[in-house]
């Protein structure tokens, strides 16, 4: 009975002790001028590796006439076979990924027919993407593009980021545009998990926030690919 007590004793005492961690945090926050809600986004971001970068803006403007409308395929973004969320699969996820490339550059208004390629999938074309594209760019080729923008998604090794790689290249010479690797991560998971314990959220969240940081991904590389030339991301 006596050691049942002491048991009791020292949950008390950790529960205790994660509320008063959590309220020092709240109040670090309030003496900031901050709020929770607004230092958990501190933990979240982008980066981005560029490895070929000709400016594309200028070089369309180079090569092809004012009042020519270039033509870009958006190739459904290639996604390892292994990732899956509940309810999609990863040719979903691919077309998902290159669908919010597609928004981000209407949106900008710099570009010209954009357009979300009809096949999404070949024999060796995960493996394409880092010897050459040779199939993707003889498939928009012929359905009359000018351009090709493709992605590779890398396996996912962190659970807290995921990263995907990026280009555009000119069909009419084969040359790459653009090339870089975009990396998004939130360490909201940890926060929530932590807050979790704690009983102020209900919950511990989902492995990642995929929907959010797609959304994030697609934002940051094409105002990055565009030089600033569109309202920055949030």
């Amino acid at each position: 009975m006596k050691s049942q007590r002491v048991a009791v004793s020292k949950s008390e005492s950790s529960w205790s002790n994660r509320v008063l961690f959590v309220a020092a945090m709240l109040l670090a926050a309030s003496i900031s001028g901050c709020s929770l809600s607004s230092w958990v986004p501190k933990t979240e971001g982008c980066k981005i590796r560029t490895f070929v970068d000709q400016d594309l803006l200028d070089y369309v403007s180079e090569r092809y006439h004012s009042k020519q409308s270039v033509r870009y395929a958006i190739i459904p973004f290639d996604v390892p076979e292994t990732f899956a969320r509940a309810g999609d699969d990863s040719h979903h996820f691919g077309r998902t990924l290159a669908r919010l490339f597609q928004e981000e550059f209407l949106r900008s208004g710099e570009l010209g027919t954009i357009e979300l390629f009809n096949r999404d999938r070949w024999p060796g074309k995960r493996d394409d993407f880092f010897t050459g594209n040779y199939q993707a760019m003889e498939y928009a080729r012929n359905a009359g593009y000018d351009m090709v923008i493709l992605g590779h998604m890398e396996d996912i090794r962190d659970p807290e980021e995921f990263s995907v790689y990026t280009k555009v290249i000119d069909l009419s010479n084969n040359i790459t545009i653009w090339f870089a690797k975009t990396t998004v991560y939130s360490r909201e998971r940890t926060v929530n998990r932590l807050l979790s314990t704690t009983r102020v959220i209900p919950r511990r969240p989902e492995m990642f926030y995929f929907d959010e940081r797609s959304a994030e991904l697609s934002r940051c590389t094409v105002f990055e690919l565009l030089d600033g030339e569109m309202t920055p991301p949030s």
